[in-house]
């Protein structure tokens, strides 16, 4: 007898919940220079869960792909090179890829775009040093010298919504992780003044579904 077919691979929609709640997949910071380490094992965490993908999350392959060097931090144009070899190595490559824009290729409207897009991972962006100084729900040593990452989960014309890594997550299974807010044109010029790049965003985007081998009426292996 013919199999039956094979139903597609489990995904769900980017905002089948509240932010809140889609935040909890995101992981914070360790260190006070790991931000990009710890937005891209979020966004990673989060695409891959929602996306039914297998991707390796375990954090020393993580600080790898971003050029971690305790002290010394992230290197940004390290990431996206680092993260296609990795999926291309993981046999994921035809199947998802990173992907970076900057400078006058960016923009606030492209960005939203990022986030609204279902066959794609949630943003990160580079915010320049004077975000400390605009926030106030934290504070850090050298702050006029660092960069920061964040996690953008929308970007309207006037309100940016945003996971900061370096706030602690809450308590495992209660209340929903904090997204902040900022108007947008403040967050434009932070991210403007960022040193790893102005207006640099990075996300990884779906390219191709993978069918399973039953969709072109192959067999699985006896067990």
């Amino acid at each position: 007898m013919p199999r039956p077919p094979v139903p597609p691979r489990k995904t769900r929609s980017k905002f089948s919940r509240p932010l809140g709640e889609i935040a909890r997949a995101f992981r914070p910071q360790v260190a006070v220079d790991d931000c990009l380490v710890a937005c891209l094992g979020g966004i990673l965490a989060e695409f891959g869960e929602r996306r039914g993908l297998a991707i390796d999350l375990r954090r020393e392959v993580i600080k790898q792909v971003c050029g971690y060097r305790g002290a010394f931090g992230s290197t940004s144009t390290k990431i996206v090179p680092n993260l296609n070899v990795h999926f291309r190595n993981a046999r994921i490559g035809q199947d998802i890829e990173a992907k970076e824009k900057q400078g006058d290729t960016s923009s606030r409207i492209f960005l939203d775009n990022v986030c609204m897009d279902d066959r794609t991972s949630f943003p990160i962006v580079g915010v320049g040093p004077k975000y400390w100084s605009t926030q106030t729900h934290l504070a850090v040593r050298n702050q006029a010298e660092m960069d920061h990452a964040l996690i953008v989960l929308r970007a309207t014309d006037e309100l940016v919504q945003y996971f900061d890594p370096f706030q602690r997550p809450g308590p495992v299974g209660e209340s929903p992780e904090v997204i902040r807010e900022i108007p947008a044109v403040h967050f434009l010029k932070l991210w403007q003044e960022a040193f790893m790049g102005p207006l640099w965003v990075l996300w990884i985007a779906q390219v191709r579904e993978r069918p399973s081998l039953e969709s072109f009426g192959g067999r699985k292996a006896d067990v």
